[in-house]
């Protein structure tokens, strides 16, 4: 069977093997060059750049099966690779990411629906903030003084480009690949004096664990992003 794999997250890579493992033939589309290094070693054909849906309706055509395992909080791409699957008739799954708290919460917290609220709700208080949810809403927390804000982006030209889009200060971009461990945030909270972390809701894959073991042992404040319904 051949499988068409849009992925980019552990569970694209997870899925990649399972189905190699079981003699199939395997495609797996990734939005960028980090996503593509994640399937290395893997005997699979790799589409590296993000597809609108006309573009993913061409590539999935002869396929048996499409996957659906970009991130949850990937609206527009799932959006997109579904209505794909229902014009082309194809079969179509999605992997759900376990994204509950399992009684993970830190001890001090605030739940935001949208980045603009949590930016909204960051503008009340003071002192410095380390955002962990990425570069490509890094705009939505312009408003805010730069010398507050501490990015940990991903180590990418793209990154890099949305943190100046965001008036992040050069100093205050840590450009780095994950996973990290519950020491190694302690360890950013603590160096650069932050006061607040803000993460998306991203479950056990995404680290969000080891983000609230960290606030808790700094005795800091976590602002959450909740993941799209």
């Amino acid at each position: 069977m051949k499988v068409f794999i849009f992925g980019g997250t552990t569970e694209g890579r997870q899925a990649a093997e399972e189905y190699i493992n079981a003699g199939h033939e395997v495609t797996v589309s990734v939005a960028t060059e980090v996503g593509a290094e994640e399937l290395k070693g893997l005997p699979v054909r790799t589409l590296v750049g993000r597809l609108d849906e006309s573009m993913m309706e061409k590539e999935i055509t002869g396929y048996e099966l499409v996957i659906d395992a970009t991130h949850p909080y990937a609206v527009m791409a799932t959006k997109n690779i579904r209505e794909a699957c229902v014009n082309k008739e194809m079969a179509y799954q999605r992997i759900e990411r376990d994204l509950d708290f399992n009684e993970g919460l830190p001890k001090k917290y605030h739940l935001a629906y949208s980045h603009e609220e949590a930016a909204a709700y960051l503008s009340l208080g003071a002192g410095n903030i380390l955002l962990t949810t990425g570069s490509k809403n890094l705009v939505d927390y312009r408003g805010l003084a730069p010398e507050r804000l501490y990015a940990r982006v991903l180590p990418t030209h793209e990154a890099l480009n949305l943190c100046e889009d965001g008036q992040i200060p050069h100093s205050h971009i840590i450009a780095m690949h994950g996973p990290f461990s519950k020491e190694l945030n302690t360890a950013m909270i603590r160096q650069y004096d932050i006061k607040y972390l803000v993460s998306k809701q991203s479950g056990m894959e995404g680290g969000f664990f080891e983000k609230s073991a960290a606030a808790d042992e700094c005795d800091i404040e976590m602002v959450i992003i909740l993941a799209p319904q």
